[in-house]
């Protein structure tokens, strides 16, 4: 953390970070890790609850523009393509993609051709819904 923010500050306001840091370190931070790590007891990932709960159950707001990160056209695509064509290639390839989960030949993505990332999240990619209730949805 430290080291990436080295970069963006400049040495007057470095200090209140490293002292901020501290702070957070040996202070709430503490307490923060020993309730992820007893999280780490019942659940696979920490924020998967959470996530359901606040983002995409408790929310009012659009799902598609607020928790659903896999269809996001990417600003780097510099394409001349109209609307129509776009949405068209994007269910494609989804539909595509769909198809290699449900036959299971999805490989996983490494970090450092290592380590698998979880890919849990996949399976609530396609066929899921929001019904709303009074305080949140099921």
């Amino acid at each position: 953390h430290l080291e990436s923010v080295k970069q963006i500050f400049p040495e007057e306001k470095l200090k209140r970070v490293e002292d901020l840091t501290e702070e957070f370190r040996n202070g709430i931070g503490k307490k923060l890790q020993r309730y992820l790590v007893l999280k780490s007891w019942w659940a696979n990932n920490y924020v998967t609850d959470w996530w359901n709960n606040f983002v995409y159950l408790k929310s009012r707001g659009p799902l598609m523009i607020n928790s659903n990160f896999y269809g996001v056209d990417g600003p780097f695509l510099k394409t001349k393509l109209q609307q129509t064509s776009k949405a068209a290639n994007l269910v494609h390839a989804a539909l595509l993609f769909r198809k290699l989960l449900e036959k299971e030949k999805l490989k996983p993505l490494m970090l450092s051709k290592l380590v698998p990332l979880c890919s849990t999240q996949y399976r609530q990619m396609f066929n899921q819904t929001r019904i709303p209730g009074k305080d949140h949805g099921t």
